[in-house]
């Protein structure tokens, strides 16, 4: 039996056996589908699990709403996963999460001598 205080579903389920879900379609579509009744908008819409799966792939904010889009820290997460997520930010945040991005990479010192415009022209 479940504890009654309020839990997320990431405390239930075993990190290896989500990432085992999330891996493979079949059994992501079927999980997600149990999870919300069959309304899978619910999903992508919650920002504990997006924030979650993105930070796995981020390419999953593909499958997000419109106002996952536009979370920022979202947003942030999947690129910091794979850069290839820039994409499918909403436009109207996409120049201030990559610039976000930026500067946690100079921080990181992750990008050495290169020009900071250059490399948002290439980004966008």
């Amino acid at each position: 039996m479940l504890p009654t205080n309020n839990i997320t579903i990431f405390e239930i389920i075993d990190k290896n056996i989500f990432n085992s879900i999330i891996n493979c379609p079949e059994k992501f579509e079927n999980f997600a589908n149990n999870l919300c009744d069959g309304n899978i908008k619910g999903l992508w819409d919650n920002e504990d699990f997006m924030s979650k799966i993105v930070s796995i792939n981020g390419l999953y904010l593909e499958c997000s709403t419109d106002s996952i889009r536009k979370n920022h820290n979202i947003c942030l997460k999947a690129i910091e996963q794979n850069l290839k997520a820039k994409k499918f930010i909403d436009i109207s945040i996409r120049k201030e999460v990559i610039d976000s991005f930026i500067n946690i990479q100079k921080k990181n010192k992750t990008i050495h001598n290169v020009n900071r415009n250059n490399l948002i022209k290439k980004l966008i």
